[in-house]
């Protein structure tokens, strides 16, 4: 926890699209729902037409090793089939 409030209070967060977040609390209020959901959704976040949905994945002892991050064009996808045919 205090590491992460230390890399939003110290980085420099740059507008890349129009859906890209850069206020410190929308960004603690993100990490919130995607800590209590285990993933996150991309709604064009990083590139316009982009959505993606990504997750941790998890070592024997319960630490993050590394993420898996799934990726399609937004006119293929909704938010329901990413948590249909991705998620579950």
């Amino acid at each position: 926890e205090n590491k992460m409030e230390s890399l939003l209070i110290n980085s420099e967060f740059k507008q890349i699209t129009d859906s890209t977040k850069t206020e410190i609390n929308d960004l603690r209020d993100e990490l919130k729902v995607i800590k209590e959901q285990g993933y996150v959704f991309n709604r064009g976040e990083f590139e316009e037409g982009v959505w993606s949905v990504a997750c941790p994945i998890f070592g024997k002892n319960n630490e993050v090793i590394a993420a898996i991050n799934v990726a399609a064009p937004q006119h293929t996808l909704n938010e329901k089939l990413m948590e249909e045919k991705v998620i579950k």
